[in-house]
């Protein structure tokens, strides 16, 4: 995990104590088995949400979806030695890269109980990159990420590693025992969710999540080196970064939103694309991140191997079969399918004419001289997508004019005519715009071709060149 620190000077704590703060949730068509509190929303200076549940395929460490409480803490703390509680009072900047999303979910897999029978482990969730970057269950390579918390630790809590489960099914809560034997399997997992939070560090955070495009081989690297001149750019700050230093023009689609969790009186919010000058003062709010003040802490942060599945606390085989079972297919039903996607390099021919020349595959144009590397142009699919939605781009080539032409209508050329000899597919795009798609533009001079997504580069004509429509939908 690229994990950069940042050492910031301390805010001041008072050591406080209150009851723990606490709601219920209650439907009308619901009857609890017990008069305890089932929810918890805020901190409670003690134990926080130690022992609640959670689900795991959600937002991450998002304390508004923590669901019910399953182990009784104040028992368990109350009765053994393995509950543990400190200050570890400090202020950190952390960032979490991954070259796409796949691999940046896959930083946070260190965080789940060893279970190699729950498929959690290599699955992408969309609430772990929110509404931001995701907007349905496919999504695409294109992009890299970076997950940055500016983190203000107040209070941490946590089971002792290793405990015997065994220790831990005799401290359940009445609620969660109950409803075992009048739930059914998806009912639990609607109630309390997929895993157990036996670890946590609760305080203040400002979580900045950061996506680009990336035109290099070192995406994950150079993720976290934008996220980081990013955070410099909003919040005057930087952490010391093993992040490769990226050129600018490697960078496209760049942007970054931030909000704050935790505090009081001051809420940050925001977000920042290149050439945004917008500053955030990050002290006032972080003063307000104080234990003194239990409603402005918030869960930050978990430790490794300390989601336990739910199902673990059950005793009895049968119904922890069944519970099992309902918890993998609920989690296998919030999978994110990740596309493949291709870049598709722009080249120039040197020789005049305004030719150009548009592949995914690099080694086509590296032992042919004449054509300059312009940029990437769009990304688009490989030809074994399976999208549903994607269709062929075929190729041809008119060797007289030195023109490439490219449409997803096999029937306009075949298989060759009018001079024009068939290169084959090249890749798939869509032929209809589909979420975070957008339109390749072709123009024609008269003698050859020229596409690209940029509007502005020649409106409704320029150079030459006429507008003659949107051939397909690219990424």
């Amino acid at each position: 995990m690229n994990k950069l620190k940042l050492f910031l000077p301390l805010i001041f704590i008072f050591m406080y104590s209150c009851s723990d703060i606490l709601t219920e949730t209650k439907s009308a068509t619901e009857t609890l088995s017990s008069t305890n509190p089932r929810m918890k929303i805020r901190g409670d200076n003690l134990y926080d949400m130690l022992g609640f549940g959670c689900d795991a395929t959600g937002p991450y460490l998002d304390q508004m979806k923590t669901a019910y409480q399953v182990i009784n803490i104040d028992s368990l703390a109350k009765n053994t030695n393995i509950v543990t509680y400190d200050n570890p009072t400090h202020t950190i900047v952390e960032i979490t890269s991954g070259s796409d999303a796949l691999t940046l979910s896959h930083k946070y897999d260190t965080k789940f109980a060893s279970s190699l029978s729950i498929p959690i482990y290599g699955q992408t969730f969309t609430g772990g990159l929110n509404a931001e970057f995701v907007s349905s269950n496919t999504i695409t390579s294109k992009y890299s990420y970076a997950n940055a918390n500016i983190n203000v630790y107040v209070s941490h809590s946590s089971i002792k590693k290793f405990t015997d489960i065994t220790i831990l099914q005799k401290y359940l809560t009445s609620t969660f025992k109950n409803d075992l034997i009048n739930k059914t399997p998806d009912q639990i997992v609607a109630l309390y969710g997929t895993h157990v939070y036996t670890d946590i560090y609760t305080g203040g955070t400002v979580n900045c999540k950061y996506r680009s495009a990336i035109n290099n081989t070192t995406k994950e690297s150079s993720a976290t080196y934008g996220a980081n001149l990013a955070i410099g750019k909003v919040f005057s700050m930087s952490a010391s970064t093993t992040g490769t230093t990226t050129s600018s023009s490697e960078y496209s689609s760049e942007s970054m939103s931030y909000k704050s969790v935790g505090g009081s009186g001051t809420t940050i919010f925001g977000s920042w694309t290149p050439g945004s000058t917008t500053t955030v003062n990050i002290n006032s709010w972080s003063s307000t991140v104080l234990k003194s003040n239990p409603l402005s802490l918030q869960l930050i942060q978990i430790g490794d191997s300390s989601l336990i599945a739910i199902y673990e606390f059950v005793a009895d085989p049968v119904k922890k079969a069944a519970l099992k079972t309902a918890v993998n297919n609920y989690i296998l039903s919030k999978n994110i399918t990740e596309e493949v996607a291709l870049p598709f390099y722009r080249y120039v021919n040197l020789s005049g004419g305004n030719h150009h020349f548009y592949t995914t595959d690099l080694n086509e144009v590296i032992n042919i001289s004449n054509w300059k590397y312009e940029k990437i142009e769009c990304y688009v699919l490989p030809t074994s997508s399976p999208d549903p939605n994607a269709v062929p781009l075929y190729r041809y080539y008119l060797k007289d004019n030195n023109d490439h032409f490219y449409t997803t209508d096999f029937s306009v050329l075949g298989n060759g005519k009018n001079s024009y000899s068939y290169d084959g597919i090249r890749c798939k795009v869509y032929k209809t715009q589909v979420p975070n798609s957008q339109p390749l533009y072709q123009y024609c001079n008269g003698s050859n071709h020229f596409y690209t997504t940029n509007w502005a580069e020649l409106g409704n004509g320029s150079q030459g060149f006429k507008f003659e429509y949107i051939v397909c939908y690219v990424l």
